[in-house]
């Protein structure tokens, strides 16, 4: 029992070990990405301020190993995304970074159970990968 409780303990430390790891890799380019978002969402009147959008859940970014993960939420006008992406864009070719995008018609799923989470997920509409130059 001792030797499983130790291996459970093994690998959730390796877990949030490399999760802290990415996020430190991303993190630099998250503080050039979260205003430029809030920027467009602010000029296109999807929110008043900073703060406003992030009271409305309209985008969310995960480090991951290869890429940062931007989600947006409730944003269907191609306007809207185009800019978001062209901004994305100018930030990729001044910091060489990798970014992957991805728009939800619905809003971010915020009390849904795991099992709906794992079973029944919600499907962008539209994804986009900026690769970085190797």
């Amino acid at each position: 029992m001792k030797k499983i409780i130790s291996y459970i303990l093994f690998i959730l430390f390796s877990c949030s070990t490399n999760a802290g790891v990415y996020r430190e890799k991303y993190e630099d380019v998250w503080n050039l990405v979260h205003p430029e978002i809030s920027q467009s969402l602010v000029s296109h009147g999807l929110c008043e301020n900073d703060n406003d959008c992030n009271k409305k859940q309209l985008f969310f970014f995960a480090s991951g190993k290869d890429a940062l993960h931007i989600s947006l939420y409730s944003i269907t006008d191609t306007e809207v995304i185009r800019d978001i992406v062209n901004r994305m864009f100018l930030i990729y070719e001044k910091n060489n970074a990798s970014i992957t995008i991805a728009a939800y018609e619905g809003s971010h799923p915020v009390n849904i159970s795991f099992f709906k989470k794992i079973f029944f997920k919600n499907k962008p509409f539209f994804t986009m990968l900026i690769k970085e130059k190797l």
